[in-house]
């Protein structure tokens, strides 16, 4: 069975899908979460026809990512940037006796707790954001943007398996791929 590797940046977004061998198709799509604040220049808190256009928006700009699952069948989601950090500092925050963290670099999400901070964030206003645990500064305005993102493309393959990886396991792999001959330039 195959994952899909899921890294928001600022300027885009990169999509690796692949098993523990070989990795099967890979593409970034220009959406940033700095980017999309920039184009949708959402209201406080965002409105629901916001969250429309950026779904419409996203459903035109990822037709390779949704061919590329129906083809590779990924079943668990690996977030690899620090938007996924964020969700899981901040689930952890709200009970942290249930802390589900396999390890220092990793981080199994339960999906219902992720929507509900999901539905949580789009209700928010900037002052809120300023005021939730777990949600660091640099984050505050594109945490929103991730999240609708996030929870598009998990709405959108069916994906409900979920783990946060710290940056450095993407990057051996990648390395440790490119050395095996591993990588499937599409």
């Amino acid at each position: 069975s195959s994952s899909l590797i899921m890294d928001i940046g600022g300027g885009s977004t990169e999509f690796i899908i692949a098993n523990s061998t070989t990795i099967f198709w890979k593409k970034s799509f220009k959406l940033g979460a700095s980017l999309l604040l920039e184009k949708f220049q959402p209201s406080d808190p965002i409105q629901t026809l916001e969250i429309d256009s950026m779904n419409n928006f996203f459903t035109e700009s990822l037709v390779p990512l949704m061919d590329a699952c129906k083809q590779f069948k990924p079943n668990m989601l690996i977030g690899s940037s620090g938007s996924f950090e964020t969700f899981s500092e901040m689930i952890l925050k709200k009970m942290p006796a249930t802390s589900a963290l396999i390890d220092q670099t990793s981080y199994r999400f339960n999906l219902h707790e992720y929507i509900n901070l999901h539905q949580e964030l789009i209700r928010s206003t900037l002052a809120e954001r300023r005021e939730m645990k777990g949600l660091v500064h640099m984050r505050i305005e594109m945490i929103v943007i991730a999240s609708l993102l996030l929870t598009f493309v998990l709405n959108k393959t069916g994906i409900s398996q979920m783990i946060l990886s710290n940056y450095a396991l993407k990057e051996g792999m990648l390395a440790e791929l490119s050395e095996k001959g591993g990588i499937l330039e599409k």
